[in-house]
Order: structure tokens, then C-alpha cells, then sequence
């Protein structure tokens, strides 16, 4: 089932999130010129769920798309975000998941006019027995692009998480300036964990650039930290939320968001 949502200039604050709710399978939004809409899905039910989402950013909107994906650990999920970023236009999207058996996850923005403005920023928190896979890319296609991705995982137990990221610039795109960064906690050594950025450039006069790194904590570290008198279950509350917590300070406008966020970390 396909649904439709358009939001224009004046009908929406930028402060008062849009809330989607029902999750329908395919989603496709479309922002008018010069509108500031910010919305959240909350996406907690369902068994086996393929989920498409397609944002349209007229030019100069501004669009920050929160997903908060916290399903039972038996879920299955396939899921893929494209949005189309228009000259002028800034679309932040937040891809938060905490839940979840098996997910796959697809994000790609496109800068489709000149100066476009992407960001993404994913968390992953991977346990138990759970396998996450996300790949996500920018695509910018005219000059003076901007944005940047940010994707921070975290692995324990026995889980799987990978990440692959790509920045890709056409040659019509000089004067672009965007960046990559991976980062994954690795907590258990019976964990699964791939990092991979790319950069695809086929201009000059750009900036660009990339960075992947895993974090390997063993057992000596924990405890360590158990020594000084912190409880286990304490301890991982407190590195899950300080090694998160800088990628999600650009919602500190919605506390209430936030509120909702630290729940499930």
C-alpha cells in the first residue's frame, strides 16, 4: 500500500514534529518551496515489514526526517529511504535502530540542484543474536553541494553489523564539500563487524573525504571498569550513551524526541 503526504509553507513548525504513524509500506512526501517540516516515525510493530520512503524537497525547504526503529527481536526488516534534494533545499535525516532480528537498510540522498544540503546521520545498537546491514550514500549531482553522513554502530554479544557508505559527486558538481564517517564499538569479541566508506569523484575543485574506524573493547577493559566499582549493566548504559550521544545533539530542540531516544539506549 502506497501513501501520499504533502506539507507547503506555513502549515507546519519546525519545533512540532509531523508524527507518521501506522508505518505504511511505501511512503512518498512531498515538501514545498521554502517549507521547514520535521518529522517522526516511530516504526515498533509488525513481524516481517518492507518499508519504502521517498522524500521531495522543493527548492530552498528545509527537512529533517527522524525514524526510530525499535521492533521486537524477532522482526524482520527491509527498508529504503531516498530523498531528492532540490537547489537550495536541506534535507537531515536521523536513521535510529535499536530493535529488530534481521534488518537491511538502504539510504540514498540526492542532490539534485545546485548548493543541496545532505546529511544523514544512522545509530545502530546490535545485540543478542541480531544482524543489521546498512548502506547509505550521497549523490550529488550540481555545484556547491553540501552535508555530511555520520554513521555510528555499536556491537555486542553475538550480533552482526556492517556498514558501507559512498559519497559520489558527477562532474557537474563542482564546489561540493561533504564528508563520511564510520564508527562502530565493537563490545564482544564473538561479534561480526565490516566498516567501508567510499568516495567516487569525477570533478576537481571538491572537498571530500572518509574515515571508518572500529573500536575493539575486551574483557580486560570491562573489567577494569567493573574494579572502580560500576555495575555491568550500568557500564554498558554509559558507554552505549556517551559513544551515541554526539550524533544526536542536533535534536536538542525536541526534548521530548530525545526523552524517547535514551529509552531504548
Amino acid at each position: 500500500m502506497s501513501q501520499s503526504l504533502v506539507v507547503n509553507a506555513g502549515e507546519i513548525k519546525w519545533d512540532t514534529p509531523v508524527i507518521i504513524e501506522h508505518s505504511p509500506q511505501e511512503l512518498i512526501i512531498e515538501i514545498g518551496e521554502n517549507t521547514s517540516v520535521t518529522f517522526l516515525e516511530l516504526v515498533s510493530r509488525g513481524q516481517y515489514l518492507s518499508h519504502k520512503r521517498i522524500l521531495k524537497a522543493a527548492p530552498h525547504s528545509k527537512v529533517r526526517f527522524i525514524r526510530l526503529q525499535v521492533l521486537p527481536t524477532t522482526s524482520e526488516l527491509e527498508e529504503s529511504l531516498i530523498s531528492y534534494v532540490e537547489k537550495g533545499a536541506m534535507v537531515d535525516c536521523f536513521s535510529l535502530h535499536f530493535g529488530g532480528f534481521s534488518v537491511q537498510s538502504t539510504i540514498q540522498q540526492i542532490g539534485l540542484g545546485a548548493q543541496a544540503t545532505c546529511n544523514t546521520t544512522l545509530l545502530a545498537y546490535a545485540r543478542n543474536e541480531q544482524q543489521m546491514q546498512f548502506n547509505f550514500s550521497h549523490h550529488y549531482q550540481k555545484q556547491k553541494g553540501l552535508g555530511e553522513i555520520i554513521a555510528k554502530g555499536i556491537a555486542d554479544d553475538r550480533a552482526k553489523l556492517g556498514f558501507h557508505g559512498i559519497i559520489r559527486m558527477d562532474q557537474t558538481a563542482s564546489g561540493t564539500d561533504s564528508s563520511l564517517k564510520q564508527a562502530i564499538l565493537n563490545i564482544s569479541p564473538d561479534t561480526k563487524v565490516s566498516s567501508t566508506p567510499e568516495l567516487k569523484i569525477d570533478t576537481n575543485d571538491v572537498k571530500a573525504s572518509h574515515g571508518a574506524s572500529i573500536v575493539n573493547l575486551n574483557d580486560s577493559d570491562l573489567f577494569y571498569m567493573q574494579s572502580r566499582g560500576i555495575p555491568i549493566d550500568d557500564l554498558r548504559r554509559m558507554l552505549t550513551r556517551g559513544f551515541l550521544k554526539t550524533a544526536i545533539t542536533p535534536l536538542s530542540d525536541l526534548p521530548e524526541v530525545l526523552k524517547k531516544i535514551y529509552t531504548f539506549i
